[in-house]
């Protein structure tokens, strides 16, 4: 089963329960056009918690100067639903504090899911000025997760962050651009920037896929401190996990944090975490007769992610 947006874009709940509509979305000279709800079987209801959930494990790292962004929509305005979106966001929230060693307060931590997750939110928080480049010192590791809908838009090819918010007709004032994303992270004067992107950009209209058909560009990363993980490949969409409860890529990401991913030295790196995510997305979704292959960009794939506990 996948996961995207219907009319249709990986910062980490329990399990929500998905509205039994489907929205159909259909491309038109003028833009994206939506139909009325129709009555669906729900995607998922209380899916129990999974492995990822329970006995999160605490490496005793204490990183007083991190700093992470944590943004999880599930339920949208005028777009359908991303399945266990917000459980992502939440599951993702306790290992940055339990393993990667964020301070769990609210100068260290933005974390909102659903309604709060306006367009005017990104802004707030990402823009020159903002809540985050207030926080940030040269010894801060930052980390910025997102899950929900990604979108391109017919006209520009490039790639949209979905508010809670946005308008699907109007993707292009409505959303929030990944390039000015990777363009105000690069303006930090931070340690280290990673970026967690579990959606997709892929446009296929599917129940429970967060996305539109639509190749965009990728985005350069303004700064050599940047590491983006992205969820999917081009035009692949981004899956969920339904006995999980979660996207297959924050599944598997939440697994390599565990220590799944750890090498010898009990150690993640980038390039570690790249392989791990690469080899177990990529089955799993086969598994669910989709195709998705995480991606990478960084400069630097031997950079540390996490020490474990030995």
């Amino acid at each position: 089963m996948m996961k995207c947006i219907q009319f249709v874009l990986f910062l980490f709940i329990a399990a929500a329960s998905v509205s039994a509509q489907e929205v159909t979305i259909e491309s038109k000279p003028g833009g994206w056009s939506a139909s009325k709800p129709t009555t669906k079987k729900p995607l998922a209801v209380n899916v129990p918690p999974s492995d990822v959930d329970i006995d999160i494990p605490n490496t005793g790292t204490k990183n007083p100067d991190a700093i992470a962004v944590i943004f999880g929509i599930e339920d949208y305005k005028r777009v359908s639903k991303v399945p266990f979106a917000a459980r992502d966001a939440e599951a993702f929230k306790k290992y940055a504090v339990g393993v990667l060693g964020v301070t769990d307060d609210k100068n260290h931590i933005y974390y909102e899911t659903n309604d709060n997750v306006t367009k005017t939110e990104f802004e707030k928080v990402f823009a020159s000025g903002g809540w985050l480049s207030k926080r940030v010192t040269p010894k801060s590791d930052v980390y910025v997760y997102y899950a929900g809908h990604g979108a391109p838009d017919a006209k520009d090819k490039k790639a949209y962050l979905v508010p809670v918010d946005a308008d699907g007709n109007y993707i292009a004032q409505s959303g929030y651009p990944l390039d000015q994303l990777y363009l105000e992270l690069g303006k930090l004067k931070a340690k280290s920037i990673t970026v967690f992107i579990d959606a997709c950009f892929s446009g296929e209209l599917v129940e429970g896929k967060r996305a539109l058909p639509i190749p965009v560009q990728s985005p350069s990363l303004s700064s050599d401190k940047i590491t983006v993980f992205s969820a999917a490949s081009g035009t692949q969409t981004s899956n969920f996990y339904p006995e999980k409860g979660h996207g297959i890529f924050t599944y598997y990401l939440l697994k390599a944090l565990r220590g799944d991913a750890a090498g010898k030295d009990n150690t993640i790196t980038v390039g570690e975490l790249a392989e791990y995510l690469s080899a177990n997305v990529s089955k799993t979704a086969g598994q669910l007769d989709s195709e998705q292959t995480p991606e990478v960009k960084t400069k630097d794939k031997s950079r540390l992610v996490v020490k474990l506990k030995k």
